[in-house]
């Protein structure tokens, strides 16, 4: 017999299961649907992985006004939830007197967010924060709000509090067709099918596709892929804050973060494709993000190795080739890699580390 429910969520993403938790909370027969074989598999897995307190969006937009509600909301929900979360605060470093010179304006948007506390930062202060940047900028905005979070817990943590209160899981299951009937709808995939009330397009990528379902085409989701590099846990000492450029029209541009695991991050591009599931990094793509990693921070792999996509063997073949046939070179670079593991990554250097983070969570501790 086919199942019926009063609403059908269409994606099991943030959002998706962010309306599941919440609509969980009244007297309603709930189904959660993705096509995935587990929640946040989409672009929810993919993000830079920080806790935005919006202070860059448009005044009076719908996205500020979402944007604070959310940091306020997400503020004790993480502890509850038991998400892995960090408030480090952001700076926004300016590199040349264009920059500088919009930093006042994005700190006179960032108040009429209501984000109070952001002010301008000198040089001097960025440097004694951050001794690792490469030296020439001029100033920068520092936002002590911006946190890092667990973007995989986040989507897992709703789901299981809607779970636990009655809303029924289906993952595995891609839409293929929705027909409307008297009652409601007809939800079909490959193997099931339910009839619903209502249903709730969180789609997410394919929110475009569910919709043109619908019988409308009021709008086409062009995918922008966003290539990021991990680097080891070694390379978490050389960042103390989520370091951000002054924004663009575009894109909010190149960051390096540390995570919530002890990884600094850095990305991500700003790629518009065709295919949606075109997620594989490329040569250009890691080239690119280590040249504006260089800039900031020189110490991102300066010269100490070659990098080389994930499952490209013909990179890797390169790669292999150049570091046989300039011996002299690669000599070098293993010296140089040496010297910076010597220099930063030694048991001295792991244990203040450690006992630095002791202090963050335990600070009674003795």
């Amino acid at each position: 017999m086919t199942p019926t429910f009063d609403i059908a969520i269409i994606g099991a993403g943030a959002v998706g299961c962010a309306i599941a938790r919440e609509l969980a909370r009244y007297e309603l027969n709930i189904v959660l649907l993705e096509a995935n074989p587990d929640v946040g598999m989409g672009t929810s897995k993919a993000s830079t992985a920080i806790w935005h307190t919006g202070f860059d969006a448009k005044p009076g937009s719908l996205e500020a006004r979402l944007m604070r509600r959310s940091y306020a909301l997400m503020d004790p929900f993480m502890p509850e939830a038991g998400i892995p979360h960090e408030r480090l605060g952001a700076i926004l470093i300016a590199w040349n007197q264009e920059q500088l010179d919009a930093l006042p304006a994005l700190r006179q948007k960032a108040h009429e967010n209501g984000v109070l506390d952001v002010e301008i930062m000198s040089a001097e202060e960025i440097r004694r924060r951050e001794p690792h940047i490469r030296p020439g900028f001029l100033g920068g905005l520092f936002v002590p709000g911006e946190g890092i979070l667990c973007t995989y817990s986040v989507p897992l943590a709703c789901a299981t509090q809607a779970v636990v209160n009655g809303v029924v899981l289906m993952t595995n299951f891609r839409v293929k067709e929705i027909r409307e009937e008297r009652a409601g709808y007809l939800i079909t995939s490959n193997e099931d099918s339910l009839h619903t009330r209502w249903i709730i397009n969180a789609a997410g990528l394919y929110s475009d596709e569910i919709n043109r379902m619908f019988g409308h085409q009021v709008y086409t989701v062009t995918p922008r892929r966003g290539q990021l590099i991990v680097y080891d846990k070694l390379a978490r000492p050389l960042v103390n804050h989520v370091l951000l450029p002054v924004p663009t029209a575009k894109t909010k541009g190149v960051l390096i973060s540390p995570t919530v695991y002890g990884n600094i991050l850095l990305g991500p591009t700003a790629e518009d494709l065709p295919d949606k599931t075109a997620t594989q990094t490329t040569t250009d793509g890691l080239e690119m993000l280590l040249g504006k990693g260089r800039e900031i921070l020189p110490q991102l792999l300066d010269g100490c190795a070659r990098l080389v996509p994930p499952g490209d063997v013909a990179a890797l073949a390169s790669a292999l080739r150049e570091t046989l046939e300039q011996p002299e070179a690669s000599r070098a670079m293993a010296a140089k890699a040496r010297a910076r593991c010597l220099e930063n990554y030694t048991m001295a250097h792991v244990g203040a580390t450690l006992r630095e983070v002791i202090r963050k969570v335990a600070p009674g501790l003795k």
